[in-house]
């Protein structure tokens, strides 16, 4: 399918990857403690939907579930049936904060018109409560869509 001439809101759909997949981070981190990777995209039709992780790999190397999910979405891109894609790690699953003593989410949203962005999301336990603080946001790397020029 090829990408339709909608009026498309970036940071509309952004908001609603997130949505998709902020509470059930802070559903898992409450149950568990700690979540795997997960992902989230919006089709050109306009349904928001959650990915799942792709089965028959090792569920506990996080990165290489990220990078799977990645290449799932640059695929979809490629053809023509993606218009944003989001991918949510725990931080300290990954250990990239372990030293600080951190909790907190990354949030890598890309998005076919060239939005591309990283979000931190820090969050605080609190009597078995997540509560996620404002996002810090950042230039994502492009890894689904093509960096648009100009």
């Amino acid at each position: 399918m090829k990408p339709l001439n909608l009026p498309v809101d970036p940071m509309e759909d952004s908001q609603r990857l997130m949505g998709e997949l902020l509470p059930t981070a802070k559903l898992l981190l409450e149950r568990y403690g700690e979540f795997f990777p997960m992902g989230a995209e919006i089709g050109f039709d306009g349904e928001a939907q959650h990915v799942p992780a792709p089965e028959g790999i090792d569920q506990t190397n996080t990165l290489a579930v990220a990078e799977l999910l990645r290449q799932a979405f640059a695929i979809r891109a490629e053809q023509g049936e993606l218009r944003a894609s989001a991918i949510i790690q725990d931080l300290m699953a990954l250990e990239l904060d372990a030293e600080r003593g951190a909790d907190a989410v990354s949030i890598e949203i890309e998005h076919f018109t060239g939005y591309n962005v990283t979000m931190i999301v820090r969050y605080k336990r609190l009597d078995g409560h997540i509560t996620f603080e404002a996002p810090f946001v950042n230039e994502g790397v492009y890894r689904i869509f093509p960096r648009r020029q100009g």
